[in-house]
């Protein structure tokens, strides 16, 4: 192909890989060689649509991190949010493979990040490609050491810059947050890098990538938490015998038993209690066969493929990665796309994350996908491998703001759907400090199903521009996940959250010195 003709829709989405779906996250199916190939061609892409890219190298403190104790509670939705729109998710850990084949599926070998830095930057000093560092150990200059060392073993390698600043994504600082990523984000593209390391550690890597997406002007965006360490030669890697066998986790405890005896414990139990049910649940269907064998591995489409109508694609019998790997032409086309699983009666832990790697295709791509027809045994499946929140019959939210005024000078904002930093970027904050005007404000977010950093961070902004005005303010309405989100940023301190409107209205006429009437 032509390096100045754009790639086809039907090759970007050959260039995507299967998955499989461990506790909720798909995990591509990728050998080391793979990941390279695909992280190179990503940055082809970039030419071509100007879409950063992220991928992150999971591993079981990143699944442990997501979820509580209690099993299938989020503990971090945030994390999970980004996790399953990135777009590549490589098995950092052992474990994650060996789970992977506990569950029916396999993943080739372990990509961990330690072992990508060094074929990342050996590619790059043959293409030309510039690597940017950021974070790691500030006071311990890791990053610069890590790229001294690189360059030493790649003495081609462009370093298109280092820098280890500071960043917050929680507590009261965060509404200062946008200005200090304005000018780390200004550093970063004046370098014109090709792929920017991120080593913040998780999830503050991953919730920095996602809330600077838009900003960014660099082709592929990858997490690397400690793998500087690695690099720069501050802490040793394990034997290569030890590395292979899923044994590495002991050599580190040994070097640091004061700073990870205590994370291992928490991750071997928590890991070991999440990932049980889901391996029970596929042995007995193994043992038992509930399912019906068959050879049905064709995906039909059943509606009209122009784009104008969406686009109604049947599931066969059995849906596996085999299933979704050659899409029909009408899913590059259209804008609303189905999946209809009325006859679906077996699904494998590769089907259902590739199915979930469509879902990211169709996120990134601005598209709305959606299932049908989904029976009380599948969404049993999707539950018990903690996938039902992702496919819901309406798998994605679009997101609306109203407001209006209510009597007692009373301004009610209510917000709707998705606010992550695509959505949060396009409202207008001026238009609605205007409509709110000099107001008590109650934040209505009872139907706002997702919210990320960057709507927190539009949120604490409103609040504290409407308390310096000597007004009120109040959040209404939270769900779980929502609630969740202001405990992990450490918000809840700052607002004022009541249940519903009714108990906000009344703590505003209370603190007013008003009578309800």
């Amino acid at each position: 192909m032509d390096q100045n003709t754009p790639p086809k829709p039907a090759e970007r989405e050959k260039a995507m890989s299967d998955a499989a779906a461990i506790l909720g996250i798909p995990i591509d199916k990728l050998t080391m060689e793979d990941a390279v190939s695909h992280i190179f061609e990503m940055i082809s892409r970039y030419e071509y649509d100007q879409r950063p890219r992220y991928v992150a190298t999971v591993n079981v403190d990143f699944i442990t991190n997501i979820y509580s104790w209690r099993w299938g509670r989020t503990r971090h939705p945030e994390l999970k949010y980004i996790l399953r729109k990135a777009d590549m998710v490589t098995a950092d850990g052992m474990p994650i493979v060996w789970a992977a084949r506990w569950l029916g599926a396999s993943l080739p070998m372990r990509v961990a990040g330690s072992d990508l830095v060094p074929k990342l930057a050996e590619v790059a000093a043959q293409t030309g490609k510039s690597i940017y560092f950021l974070g790691g150990r500030r006071f311990e200059m890791t990053a610069h050491r890590a790229a001294r060392e690189l360059r030493k073993q790649h003495p081609g390698m462009k370093l298109a810059g280092v820098d280890a600043p500071w960043v917050h994504t929680a507590g009261e600082a965060l509404d200062q947050a946008e200005d200090e990523d304005v000018r780390i984000v200004e550093r970063i593209n004046a370098a014109r890098p090709d792929i920017l390391l991120v080593a913040f550690g998780s999830p503050k890597q991953e919730i920095w990538f996602d809330r600077n997406r838009h900003r960014l002007k660099v082709p592929v965006t990858i997490g690397f938490g400690a793998s500087f360490d690695f690099q720069a030669g501050t802490t040793a890697r394990a034997p290569l015998w030890m590395q292979h066998s899923g044994m590495e986790w002991a050599f580190r405890l040994c070097q640091e038993p004061k700073r990870l005896w205590k994370r291992y414990l928490v991750d071997f139990l928590k890991f070991g209690k999440l990932i049980l049910p889901s391996v029970i649940n596929h042995w007995l269907e193994t043992v038992k066969r509930i399912f019906p064998k068959t050879t049905g591995e064709v995906l039909t489409e059943s509606h009209d493929s122009s784009g104008r109508d969406p686009v109604v694609f049947s599931l066969p019998k059995h849906l596996s990665a085999k299933t979704l790997s050659s899409l029909p032409e009408g899913l590059q086309s259209a804008s609303e796309i189905s999946f209809d699983f009325a006859d679906v009666s077996r699904i494998d832990t590769d089907g259902i994350g590739t199915l979930a790697r469509r879902w990211q295709q169709a996120e990134a791509d601005g598209k709305l996908l959606s299932l049908l027809r989904v029976g009380p045994d599948q969404r049993t499946y999707l539950f018990r491998n903690l996938m039902a929140d992702l496919f819901t019959d309406t798998v994605k939210d679009s997101f609306s703001c109203l407001s209006e005024h209510l009597p007692g000078n009373i301004a009610l904002v209510r917000l709707s759907g998705i606010l992550d930093t695509r959505r949060a970027g396009g409202l207008n904050y001026q238009k609605l400090l205007k409509d709110i005007g000099p107001r008590d404000c109650i934040f209505d977010i009872s139907n706002l199903s997702y919210i990320g950093s960057s709507g927190l961070m539009l949120i604490l902004k409103f609040s504290k521009h409407i308390l310096s005005t000597g007004n009120c303010f109040v959040v209404s309405s939270p769900k779980e996940n929502a609630r969740q989100m202001f405990r992990m940023a450490d918000l809840q301190r700052l607002f004022v959250i009541r249940s519903d409107n009714s108990e906000a209205k009344s703590f505003i006429y209370d603190i007013r010195g008003e009578r309800k009437s």
